[in-house]
């Protein structure tokens, strides 16, 4: 359960990266290199564990969703003739990023825990 609780967030970010990178470059025509480097610096997250960076990244991760879903919807309601397939793509991108929130929760409440029980079990003179 503990190893799932760190792999599965990082796995899922890093899909949702890609997904990211390729909804820039099929809407726009450019990379998006801010989505690659998540990628892979969650991926180098994953092999090597480093505590504190990983807590930060949870608490990144947590902003980047709420700022997503905030996006989508904004963006929704400003449109002039909204039309079914617009929400339904709104469904999505709440959908996805409001699953992200909770992965990025859970990656926060992993770490701190971690750390937690480092704390607890070191001993000072």
């Amino acid at each position: 359960m503990k190893r799932a609780l760190r792999i599965v967030p990082t796995v899922y970010f890093i899909f949702l990266a890609i997904f990211w990178v390729a909804e820039f470059y099929m809407s726009l025509g450019i990379i998006n290199y801010s989505a690659i480097a998540v990628s892979v610096l969650l991926g180098v997250q994953a092999f090597y564990n480093k505590k504190y960076i990983g807590l930060l990244y949870g608490a990144v991760l947590i902003a980047f969703s709420i700022y997503k879903i905030a996006e989508a919807i904004v963006v929704w309601a400003e449109t002039i003739n909204p039309t079914d397939s617009g929400f339904r793509f709104l469904i999505i991108k709440c959908i996805l990023f409001g699953v992200g929130l909770l992965m990025a929760i859970s990656y926060c409440w992993y770490y701190h825990k971690v750390l937690k029980k480092v704390n607890t079990t070191t001993t000072s003179i």
